[in-house]
């Protein structure tokens, strides 16, 4: 019996920075599921600051920012009338921008 709990004691003893470095670092889906831009911008300051030590923060990060961009790209597309394209060319100008009756110059 005493083996046993000198093993479960090792361990406990060897996980328990795991579990604390993991409840340190930020959910990335946290950056996903942000209600407002500045949650998001918050979520994701703190998932740069994590992403040296994590990968999975730096992953995220990544994408929240590539993301990001492209909400940004598609209001200020909104906002100067752009309409999209119907080649398949360039798949990526065929972002889903609902037209706009009042564009901007």
């Amino acid at each position: 019996m005493t083996r046993f709990s000198s093993l479960l004691a090792s361990a406990l003893i060897l996980l328990l920075p795991v579990s604390s470095a993991g409840a340190a670092a930020p959910e990335p889906a946290a950056l996903f599921e942000a209600k407002t831009v500045a949650d998001r911008d918050s979520t994701l300051t703190a998932l740069e600051a994590a992403a040296p030590t994590d990968p999975a923060s730096a992953y995220a990060a990544g994408a929240g920012q590539f993301f990001t961009g492209l909400e940004i790209l598609a209001g200020g597309l909104h906002r100067h009338g752009f309409e999209s394209p119907q080649s398949f060319i360039l798949p990526l100008m065929r972002l889903p921008v609902p037209d706009n009756p009042n564009p901007e110059p």
